[in-house]
């Protein structure tokens, strides 16, 4: 990445912000109490520590970081079609099908039943949040490895590194391993 330049991303927030992942978390665990699903805790919605967001960040060599929380109204059609889409449509799929091959159907009634619930009949809406973060590629303050040097006229995307000493051929078309 180039010294300086923003790097962006999202992530989603917390099961507790978002209204729909937790309640098909939340019956998929009913379902399965011995051997819940984790999938939505610990994969899409397993990324909002704010704290170690930062830590991340700066591990990677990453400053001026801010972290905005976005929340919008999620809509689905009908109870049945966001479970279809929850159970079926995500990696949440892989989870069910493990715990039992002719499972599929009853969970995902299990999970409309729970969001019919929860949400009501019909057109269905709750709460969406994610985190938008942003932060800037430490500027570098020389060559990034001592072994590297700045090519004489940087290309337009910024500056390129050659190695300081040149390769030797092994042969034709064929390079010494350290040169790999």
């Amino acid at each position: 990445m180039k010294p300086g330049a923003p790097f962006l991303f999202n992530a989603w927030d917390s099961l507790a912000e978002n209204d729909f992942a937790r309640a098909v978390h939340g019956a998929a665990a009913a379902f399965y109490p011995a051997n819940p699903p984790a999938f939505f805790a610990r994969t899409p919605h397993g990324y909002h520590d704010e704290a170690r967001i930062k830590a991340d960040l700066t591990a990677a060599g990453f400053t001026h970081m801010s972290i905005r929380r976005v929340a919008q109204e999620s809509r689905a059609a009908s109870a049945r079609d966001a479970a279809v889409a929850y159970c079926q449509g995500t990696p949440m799929r892989m989870e069910i099908a493990a715990r039992g091959a002719d499972d599929l159907g009853p969970v995902t009634a299990h999970v409309e039943a729970a969001l019919a619930q929860r949400f009501g009949t019909g057109a269905i809406t709750g709460k969406m949040q994610a985190l938008v973060v942003q932060a800037r590629a430490r500027r570098a303050a020389g060559p990034a490895r001592a072994d590297f040097a700045p090519r004489a006229s940087p290309n337009p995307e910024g500056r390129s590194y050659i190695p300081r000493t040149p390769c030797k051929s092994a042969g034709p078309g064929r390079r010494t391993p350290s040169c790999a």
